[in-house]
């Protein structure tokens, strides 16, 4: 049975394709949000005012969204998409959300810029899905120990 992996912008994809030809990963993302990536299956995306155009299947966010959005604080409407990508990523039932962009979905900066604060608050929300870089999926994936977060 494959993994399934979320794709954010920005990953580096040389890599991901690796990793997908090495440990069977089903790889998604939601297409419409920004660029369309190759060797990415597309999946639905929340609907939320003032981001989503209707199409397709999306579907309307639910108040769960709020707890993840108190976490992120997205202010800007590009603060909007990566709220979308982390909510459609744990509704479509994925085990990690891949991303090379620490400062809104790792590292809480206002407090801490070392630490993992924000990870851990949205992986105590999003149960099942750990949000990690790309090295720490290859890293996972390959059985060498590093520190993330339970």
């Amino acid at each position: 049975m494959s993994t399934k992996v979320y794709i954010d912008q920005g990953v580096d994809r040389k890599k991901i394709t690796n990793l997908k030809r090495l440990h069977d990963l089903e790889v998604v993302h939601v297409g419409h949000y920004e660029q369309k990536l190759r060797h990415a299956d597309s999946i639905p995306g929340v609907f939320m005012l003032g981001v989503s155009t209707l199409g397709g299947g999306d579907y309307l966010a639910g108040d769960d969204i709020d707890d993840i959005e108190d976490i992120m604080h997205p202010n800007k409407v590009s603060d909007r998409f990566d709220l979308a990508h982390l909510y459609s990523a744990y509704h479509a039932k994925c085990e990690y959300f891949v991303t090379n962009n620490p400062k809104d979905f790792i590292r809480d900066i206002r407090n801490d810029p070392s630490s993992n604060g924000k990870r851990e608050e949205l992986e105590k929300i999003l149960t099942g899905m750990k949000i990690v870089t790309t090295d720490e999926l290859r890293k996972l994936l390959s059985g060498e120990s590093f520190p993330v977060p339970a």
